[in-house]
């Protein structure tokens, strides 16, 4: 069976996070995951397309960005434009979710696009929208 290791760079020392990446690279990770909070949808406010582009210089593995801000599209394209390989938005955090998913796919078409539910929110809220993401990733 054929894994993929996405660890969140999220609580990596900031003062070496190129040295921590590496680290993951390692460790076995494919991918690394990249948690971009707004302050506003979460409370906590982290990474934004600058550190992204940072990251993009001095690795090749797969950008997987999970984006945890209210209207996820307003940053995305900043993102893809850093070297986002994947855009995970929040089913929460937009009101039409194709709408959302057209306007990630307008931006660019290698994108992955792939959409996170909260622990509370029932799966079977967001069975419809499947066909039409790359990935689903439940929060815990």
């Amino acid at each position: 069976m054929d894994y993929i290791l996405s660890p969140s760079i999220l609580s990596a020392d900031f003062a070496n996070l190129g040295a921590d990446v590496k680290e993951a690279v390692k460790a076995g990770a494919k991918w690394v995951h990249i948690d971009v909070m707004d302050g506003h949808f979460v409370p906590a406010i982290s990474f934004g397309s600058e550190i992204l582009k940072q990251i993009s210089n001095f690795t090749d593995l797969f950008l997987d960005v999970h984006i945890m801000a209210t209207n996820p599209e307003h940053c995305a394209k900043l993102l893809i434009d850093a070297g986002a390989n994947n855009i995970t938005f929040h089913y929460e955090a937009t009101g039409d979710v194709i709408e959302t998913i057209n306007k990630l796919r307008e931006m660019s078409a290698d994108i992955m696009i792939g959409m996170s539910i909260k622990p509370l929110t029932p799966v079977d809220e967001i069975l419809e929208y499947l066909p039409y993401l790359d990935m689903i990733l439940v929060m815990s």
